[in-house]
């Protein structure tokens, strides 16, 4: 399930049920995270950013609708509240993939798998989530 040597989630490996669980975990994880950053920073004495490089909604991205519906039913998570409350300004930057390919590459991260096509599909369904 793991790939050794980038230490990435396989999701080609997983059934569909181990890709929901992961997903719902990713989820709550990353919603638990950004809790404590913005507790944190309601605490200091002067202006804090918290910025995130990810969010909430990235998750549906990568999910077919019905299994996306079916981790907010069973959390309790509301789609708006996600996508439209949780942040105070959500910036898309679009893949190097798409425009700038001579710029894309898998050499310098580990973490990036994709091929330029299959990066340009995910930036899409990103991009739409939000």
């Amino acid at each position: 399930m793991q790939n050794q040597s980038s230490h990435q989630i396989s999701f080609g490996l997983l059934t569909e049920s181990q890709r929901f669980e992961f997903q719902t975990n990713l989820l709550k994880t990353m919603l638990q995270l950004e809790d404590t950053y913005f507790s944190l920073a309601r605490t200091q004495t002067r202006t804090c950013l918290v910025i995130c490089d990810r969010g909430a909604m990235d998750c549906s991205a990568y999910l077919p609708k019905d299994e996306w519906e079916r981790i907010l039913a069973l959390n309790n998570f509301n789609e708006v509240d996600l996508r439209d409350n949780r942040y105070h300004q959500v910036i898309h930057l679009v893949t190097a993939a798409k425009g700038a390919e001579e710029h894309y590459t898998r050499s310098n991260n580990n973490a990036r798998t994709e091929d330029l096509s299959m990066a340009i599909k995910n930036d899409a369904l990103v991009g739409e989530a939000w």
